[in-house]
């Protein structure tokens, strides 16, 4: 009967299975790969019965089918069933089985499958022949932190793809195992990233590597990861530049260190070389963002020796000189990292601890050292240091600080949000003009409480000015009163009304100063000193003899 004239169900059946297969790959190759299995369990049982195992392939009786052979090698059973052979002038095709029993592993046995694999009539195998992995095998490589899985998958059709596990053998046996594997990070230890840095919570760290071995107690590896973040450090992004799986007992990866504290608490003395788990040579950290630079570039860190195994994951590593002065950004406050240090044991955070220097928006000159931990709970502690004055670059001015005084530096959904509260007492100098270095009078007496200091409108603030003291005004005696901080947006403007006597009894006069600054309306805030005004002087000559009823208003500039 031709395909034409096949029954219409016939038909619907086909496009049914047809659409199974293209809507449910994953189902029908699972199904394939059951199927396998089975052959081969069923090869492995008729044998295992008969007990008719030779030493190598050239010693398998072709005309009695499962037929094989039995090896042990670097402590792993292998076994290998020809199921199935067709027999042509030049060679012999071979259908055959492999099944590997890795001791030590709680029994794990592997099973391999090929076709077509052409034995010539002089009993050698004519090119490659290579077994492929019948199915994913997971092994449990540290606990349940780390799993190793091998990538398998033997369709009788289709033939082996180099992408899979495979098993290389020759008419005397097995010759190498090629590995094609993932490493799978748990859920407890880490989450992968997205392009933005966010964890993603429903997904895995799985790493891939390639490798052929020879003996399965000796597996050494590259490995490559995908960033990710560490459960409870979920702001710090983890890229593994230099991974090594390690599952070897014979010896370590070339240039491995455990990290401080690790080998004294976990490793009996001369055996390090049985340790198996990731090694991490060289990684880089991305700190979270409230470090991140002025044009919002994150931060990084370079850091060595971080390993992940039954324990967790474990690293202690720091780094200086992470953020310039010039680079940072809290708020719009310049700030440093001058040194950050992390350390993780056995997946708990043990410490985050860092330092630098904190710059006031009302001071180049003056500059605050801090120091800071995040807790395991993700709050941020930091405690500034004492500092008994500063210079008030907007007014020309030095204050002296009084002790209750203090800077706190705060953290809020991703930013650093420093404020000041100061009360002290200033001395400021007042220029004929802005490039002058001539003073026209000083005030040394400025007392202020509550100075407040913000990264948010209202940026600067006050609720207290007073002044105690003497003040000249062009070799003038002055009496200051209503001194008050205006502030405008970016502008801030500190008043004082003062009197003068210009002669005693005879002259005397008033008028307001007003030293204004500007803070720079850039990423950083910085005020500057501006201008000084000074109002017309009015003057009362009401005592003289002969009196005038009114004078010129005289401007000083």
């Amino acid at each position: 009967m031709t395909l034409s004239r096949l029954p219409f169900f016939i038909y619907r059946r086909i496009a049914v299975l047809f659409l199974f297969i293209l809507c449910f790959p994953s189902v029908f190759c699972q199904t394939v790969i059951s199927e396998n299995m089975k052959n081969a369990r069923e090869a492995f049982a008729r044998l295992d019965a008969k007990n008719a195992y030779t030493d190598n392939l050239n010693h398998v009786d072709m005309n009695l089918l499962p037929s094989g052979f039995k090896q042990t090698i670097n402590n792993m059973e292998v076994t290998v069933a020809v199921s199935g052979a067709e027999f042509y002038p030049e060679y012999t095709s071979l259908e055959a089985f492999m099944r590997v029993v890795i001791h030590g592993e709680k029994g794990k046995t592997l099973f391999f499958g090929a076709k077509d694999i052409k034995l010539s009539l002089g009993s050698d195998i004519i090119g490659d022949a290579k077994l492929v992995l019948l199915g994913d095998i997971d092994i449990p490589v540290s606990g349940e932190n780390v799993i190793l899985r091998l990538k398998g998958s033997f369709d009788k059709k289709t033939g082996q793809s180099a992408d899979l596990t495979y098993a290389s053998i020759d008419c005397k046996g097995l010759k190498a195992i090629g590995l094609s594997a993932e490493v799978e990070l748990s859920n407890k230890l880490c989450y992968p990233v997205n392009v933005n840095g966010d964890s993603i919570s429903n997904a895995k760290v799985i790493g891939k590597f390639r490798t052929e071995i020879e003996n399965w107690n000796d597996i050494v590896a590259s490995v490559s990861f995908p960033s990710f973040t560490v459960k409870g450090l979920k702001d710090f992004v983890w890229t593994l530049e230099d991974a090594v799986f390690d599952f070897s007992d014979l010896k370590n990866a070339p240039e491995f260190n455990f990290p401080a504290g690790y080998e004294s608490k976990y490793i009996i003395p001369g055996q390090n070389t049985i340790w198996r788990g990731v090694y991490v040579r060289n990684l880089s950290v991305g700190l979270p963002p409230q470090f991140a630079r002025e044009d919002n570039r994150r931060v990084t860190i370079s850091a060595r020796d971080l390993i992940i195994d039954d324990n967790g994951i474990t690293g202690k590593f720091g780094a200086s000189n992470v953020l310039s002065i010039k680079e940072g950004n809290a708020g719009g406050w310049a700030f440093s990292v001058d040194y950050f240090g992390l350390e993780l044991m056995d997946n708990r955070l043990e410490g985050i601890e860092f330092n630098g220097l904190l710059a006031l928006p009302i001071s180049e000159r003056t500059q605050l050292k801090y120091e800071g931990l995040i807790t395991a709970d993700d709050k941020y502690i930091l405690r500034m240091q004492s500092v008994d004055s500063i210079s008030f670059d907007m007014l020309n001015a030095r204050a002296e600080l009084f002790p209750n005084s203090y800077v706190e530096f705060k953290s809020d959904k991703g930013k650093f949000k420093p404020e000041a509260m100061l009360h002290g007492r200033m001395g400021i100098d007042v220029k004929v003009n802005n490039s002058s270095n001539k003073s026209l009078t000083q005030f040394k007496g400025v007392e202020f409480a509550c100075l407040h200091l913000k990264t948010e409108d209202p940026y600067l603030s006050v609720e207290y000015l007073g002044y105690q003291g003497e003040v000249k005004l062009m070799n003038f005696p002055v009496s200051v009163k209503d001194i008050a901080l205006k502030t405008r947006g970016n502008e801030a403007a500190l008043g004082f009304d003062v009197d003068l006597t210009l002669s005693d009894g005879v002259f005397s006069g008033s008028t307001r100063i007003e030293i204004v600054g500007k803070m720079d309306e850039g990423k950083l805030h910085r005020w500057k000193y501006d201008k000084t005004g000074i109002n017309k002087i009015k003057i009362d000559a009401g005592s003289l003899m002969m009196k005038a009823s009114s004078c010129p208003l005289i401007t000083i500039k």
